[in-house]
């Protein structure tokens, strides 16, 4: 295989060694390799060894295949000489393709031709050459795309061409999704700009799903530009795929985003049995009822998905006589009839209604349809008639079921075979049959008066003969997994009439509600689609149905054994109970001064009236003599929970003689409101005492107690403390009573102070020691002598017996401005001298955090070290702290909340900043929040997996009943067959894009439906239904004259050939042009309207302030309005 490289030619040098006056043009027409070319022009010197080279391109890597270039060689001589090489790598020259002829031509304006060679010139050619004199071409850019074209010019390198800048951009750029024998590709388009810049095209690509880390790819020059188709595998097919290129000029374009949609292969026709309203791609399969079976007999059908190995399953049918004992098969199919895994195969078989059937189902090979028992997918068989199931096996069953497994019907369902239904066929009136076909009269009798017809009902209404239900109700889709792990793939869709709601699955957990809007006048069919599972996961899959009410009324897959699900080509159905009109009554308090007013309710509840002052209503506890006392009345309705603590009933006077200290309540009892209180007597409460008092019942201490004794004051022994006299009185004799006093008399009973004692002493008067008192001397008189006499004095005179007032204890310093008066540990009374240093006050303790080293007297000021944060800007400040310890720790301002969303686990400070101190906590709101989600909630902070892509289009469906009756909300006046003519079933989003029109239009029947003068447009109902359905008069002709573009124009003609709008999706600048004057509203998702623009042919709306997401443009043109989504990304 030929070794592809290619290279543009390039000049590397020219010299010359004579007079430079001729030129030389080179020029080459490659085959469809130029990379294998490379050529060299040589001057020839005879006096050096090697010749000297002036110019040599090649190998020509990047040239495109079979092109043409043209070389400029200047500065040459004539009267030189040339050799011209050229080599092919390959050696088959410039003859690829065989029927192609490729050359090399060398001239110049003087001489058509100096050398020439074509095709297969093997692997060298080689040619000797002179020039002759030529005088050099006009030298410019010859190129008319470029900047600098010079039409004089003839000969140029095309390097010194400059050329307009490339347009890059998302309106070269577009993308879409395909399917394609299952498999997801996107096909990726750019318009091809060469044509008027050729450096303007693609030369390498970035693509992939991680926007932060795209791959690059070079673009082969070989490569026709314009598009790129890339296959999506398995792994990625959920994730955005971004794409953008580099142009020629190095500059990028914008970057395109898409999310590929996941192919389904199944069958597309609605009218087939097996039709699959989510599959994008036909499989080819379709299988229709063919009615043929006779009145008589039922029609069954056979769906067959095969297993990994469809060639080895076969099934046959017996009918049987029981009576006879005899059986007969009456359809079958053999081994090879299935081709495809995976792809389910129906077959219609008529049987007599009378019939006694089996089925059996054979596998050749002897594994039954166990597909997952080799690695691959398990089948499934399943026999239906007239909607019931006969006989199914496959997923949770095991399907290793051996070579055959039998099903037994006793008796098959009787069909309604009849093609006419006979009935009222109008919903105006209460005989309508909604299956009726055909109508006779008299069968429409009494027109339908909605309302509501249950008497018990609160709003009933004795003139409705039919039940006003609300059309349509949110429900919640319940999908459970058995084993917690998600579905594995698997998922349900639901359909209603043309609505397509879906695809549902959960990649996690075992359990995921979805809301979904069901209406409740058409049923609901379930599909279920395993993609291939195994057994064991298909089995763990089930849903529910649960109405706005919470009752469950659909489920399926409840037990994997008996009640598993059954994948499609089975549908369920299920019908909806969205409720009624009717207002239940509802009974309650309807005063609105009342406690317990119901503003919800609409009777007055005589059972439960209407109470003021709920609280608690027993006296027995405290909290009903509480709220008495707080609000002046007794409650008089019991509050739950209210009565909690039991009163203790007491006087609770303190100045009372019977105050109970543990009393709450100042009653006598729970039935006795009476004061209980009792005052205090004071009195001697003693009976033996002299003073008791029977009434008193407060001690006062005044009790006397008898004291016995003489009570007579003049009597010897008389006892002023008795106050009961015991006859012990003596009479007074007055005397001397001291036997030891010099005047003692023995017979004296009371002393008269009148006793003299012995006093011995000096009685010298003259003497030291005279004693005036002595009466008696003893011969012990002393002389004066004068001096200190005390003993313990410092100047202690043992010899003095006279003080003389010199004593002294404490010789020292007796200066307290002096330290030493401090250190000599006493209070010194006479100075020796000894003050020498002064005192200087302070904490002398080295440990203190005060200490001051120049005290020497401490002063009692010592503070101990604290340690802690002393600054007082940080968190952990402590303000009794005077020492440092570097232990501050910043103020960490944010949500400590753990449940919180914004919870930061280093914050130390639940509030905003230091200046607001309000909760900075923000909860966790759940939703999806990618702004280019069809489902994207603003509000949202957390993402709970639920986004869905947004699908632009018509999403409004017929609905016969809602547009024809004024009681329904989406009424149309004057319609009697209302359609929609672009309904998209895959649309999620309406893109204002519908189109309406009524079948009885005054213009008739068409598609479009264009009136008969092709000067003007049809109107749509939501436009002017006045000229659609009453008439198309001159007004209307006037209002719709769009002949001033020659031709009637559609909503999408307008939208692209007059109205422009880009780029979209945008960054910011949003550029709209028209070739009329319109008016432009901006709307957010919310309905509001953000910028209002009238009377523009050309316009920027600026969305670089605005939150990303989806916003409508509406565009009002000449009374036509546009409805334009637009991505702020």
């Amino acid at each position: 295989m030929r070794n592809f490289l290619l290279t543009l030619f390039s000049i590397l040098s020219f010299t010359t060694f004579a007079q430079n006056d001729s030129w030389l043009n080179l020029q080459i027409q490659f085959d469809n390799y130029p990379e294998e070319i490379e050529r060299k022009l040589l001057q020839i010197d005879t006096l050096a060894p090697n010749h000297l080279l002036i110019a040599e391109g090649g190998p020509y890597n990047n040239a495109p295949n079979q092109s043409i270039i043209n070389k400029f060689i200047p500065g040459l001589s004539s009267n030189q000489t040339y050799i011209l090489e050229v080599d092919d790598s390959f050696g088959d020259g410039l003859n690829w393709p065989l029927n192609f002829t490729g050359y090399v031509h060398l001239y110049n304006s003087c001489e058509d031709t100096i050398s020439y060679v074509e095709g297969n010139f093997g692997s060298f050619f080689g040619d000797t050459i002179t020039v002759s004199p030529c005088n050099s071409p006009p030298l410019g850019c010859p190129d008319p795309l470029a900047l600098n074209y010079d039409s004089l010019a003839q000969y140029t390198d095309m390097a010194v061409c400059t050329y307009p800048p490339c347009t890059s951009g998302l309106d070269t750029l577009w993308v879409e999704s395909i399917c394609q024998n299952g498999t997801t590709k996107l096909n990726w388009h750019w318009s091809d700009q060469t044509d008027d810049n050729p450096n303007c095209g693609i030369i390498g690509y970035y693509r992939g799903t991680d926007l932060n880390n795209l791959n690059y790819y070079p673009w082969p020059s070989n490569w026709p530009q314009g598009g790129l188709t890339t296959t999506i595998n398995q792994t990625s097919q959920g994730q955005m795929h971004y794409f953008y290129a580099m142009l020629g000029d190095s500059t990028l374009t914008d970057t395109l985003s898409i999310m590929p949609e996941q192919c389904i292969v199944g069958c597309m026709d609605p009218t087939a049995i097996n039709y699959n309203p989510w599959a994008n791609e036909d499989s080819g399969n379709c299988q229709s009822l063919g009615g043929s079976c006779d009145s008589g007999e039922v029609s069954i059908q056979i769906t067959v998905t095969p297993d990994g190995y469809p060639e080895e399953t076969s099934w046959n049918i017996t009918q049987m006589d029981t009576v006879a004992g005899t059986e007969w098969s009456i359809a079958s199919v053999n081994p090879g009839f299935y081709t495809t895994p995976g792809v389910p195969v129906t077959t219609e078989v008529c049987v007599s209604d009378t019939a006694y059937i089996e089925f059996a189902l054979l596998d050749d090979y002897g594994d039954g349809m166990c597909g997952s028992c080799w690695g691959g997918i398990d089948g499934s068989f399943l026999a239906t008639a007239c909607g019931d199931t006969l006989a199914y096996i496959g997923p949770p069953t095991p399907m290793d079921f051996g070579n055959d497994t039998i099903f037994t019907a006793l008796s098959l369902p009787t069909c309604n075979t009849s093609n006419a239904i006979v009935g009222c066929m109008d919903p105006g009136y209460v005989e309508y049959i909604p299956t009726a076909t055909q109508q006779n009269p008299g069968d429409c009798v009494t027109p339908v008066q909605l309302g509501c017809i249950d008497p018990t009902a609160f709003n009933y209404d004795p003139n409705a003969n039919q039940q006003l239900i609300n059309p349509s109700c949110t429900y919640t889709l319940r999908l459970l997994d058995g084993a917690g792990d998600g579905w594995f793939g698997s998922w349900i869709g639901i359909t209603q009439g043309d609505s397509i709601i879906g695809d549902f699955t959960m990649t996690q957990g075992d359990t995921l509600d979805i809301p979904i809007v069901l209406d409740a006048i058409k049923p609901a069919k379930i599909y279920f689609f395993t993609l291939g599972n195994s057994v064991s996961t298909a089995s763990q899959c089930g849903v529910q149905l649960i109405n706005p009410m919470g009752q469950v009324t659909f489920y399926a897959g409840s037990n994997p054994w008996t009640d598993p699900m059954i994948p499609f080509p089975n549908v369920y159905t299920t019908l909806q109970n969205c409720g009624n009109s009717c207002i239940p009554v509802i009974p309650g308090c309807m005063d609105s001064n009342a406690y317990n007013y119901n503003p919800g309710a609409n009777v007055p509840d005589t059972i439960f009236p209407c109470f003021y002052n709920p609280g608690c209503i027993s006296p027995a506890y405290l909290e009903y003599h509480t709220y008495l006392d707080s609000v002046g009345v007794a409650p008089d309705f019991l509050d739950p929970f209210s009565c909690q603590n039991l009163a203790i009933f007491g006087c609770m006077d303190t100045t009372m003689f019977n105050y109970d200290p543990y009393a709450t309540v100042q009653w006598t009892s729970a039935t006795d409101p009476t004061n209980p209180c009792i005052p205090m007597v004071y009195g001697c409460t003693d009976p033996t005492a002299l003073n008791y008092d029977p009434l008193a019942n407060t001690e006062n201490y005044t009790c006397i107690l008898p004291i016995y004794g003489c009570t007579d004051s003049t009597a010897f022994n008389y006892n002023p403390l008795a106050n009961t006299d015991n006859g012990t009185c003596i009479n007074i004799v007055y005397g001397c009573t001291d036997p030891t006093a010099l005047n003692y008399d023995p017979l004296a009973n009371t002393d008269d102070f009148s006793c003299i004692p012995y006093i011995y002493g000096c009685t010298d008067s003259t003497m030291w020691n005279y004693n005036p008192l002595a009466n008696t001397d003893n011969g012990t008189c002393e002389p004066f002598v004068y001096g200190c006499t005390d003993a313990v004095a410092a100047n202690f005179n043992p010899l003095a017996n006279t003080n003389d007032n010199t004593c002294y204890y404490n010789p020292g310093c007796t200066d307290p401005l002096y330290l030493e008066f401090y250190n000599q540990g006493f209070t010194a009374d006479y100075d020796d001298g000894s003050c020498q240093t002064l005192v200087v006050y302070g904490c002398t303790d080295p440990t203190q955090f005060n200490y001051d080293p120049l005290a020497n007297v401490d002063n009692g000021s010592c503070e101990p070290y604290i340690y802690g944060c002393t600054d007082s800007t940080q968190f952990n400040y402590d303000p009794t702290a005077n020492t440092d310890n570097g232990t501050c720790i910043p103020f960490i301002y944010g949500c400590m909340d753990p449940t919180m969303f914004n919870y930061d686990p280093l914050a130390n400070t639940n509030q905003v900043s230091s200046t607001d101190i309000t909760n900075p906590c923000i909860s966790i709101i759940y939703g999806c929040t990618d702004s280019t989600a069809f489902n994207y909630d603003p509000i949202a902070n957390t993402d709970n997996g639920t986004c869905e892509a947004v699908i632009l289009g018509c999403t409004d469906e017929y609905d016969f009943t809602g547009y024809l009756y004024s009681t329904y909300p989406n009424y149309l006046p004057g319609f009697t067959t209302v359609l929609t003519y672009n309904v998209d079933p895959l649309a999620n989003t309406d893109d204002g894009s519908c189109l309406y029109y009524d079948l009885n239009s005054v213009t008739g029947a068409g598609n479009p439906y264009w009136l008969n003068d092709s000067c003007y447009a049809w109107v749509v109902y939501d436009v002017d239904p006045y000229c659609l359905t009453n008439q198309w008069d001159s007004f209307c002709q006037s209002q719709y004259d769009y002949c001033e573009f020659g031709t009637p124009i559609g909503v999408e003609d307008l939208t692209r050939e007059q109205i422009l709008i880009y780029p979209n999706p945008t960054k910011g600048l949003v550029t709209i042009k028209s070739k009329e004057v319109i008016d432009v509203k901006l709307y957010d998702l919310l309905g509001n309207i953000i910028i209002d623009v009238k009377s523009i042919q050309e316009g920027n709306i600026d969305l670089s302030e605005y939150s990303p997401g989806i916003y409508n443009i509406q565009i009002n043109f000449k009374g036509i309005i546009l409805n334009h989504k637009v991505v702020k990304q």
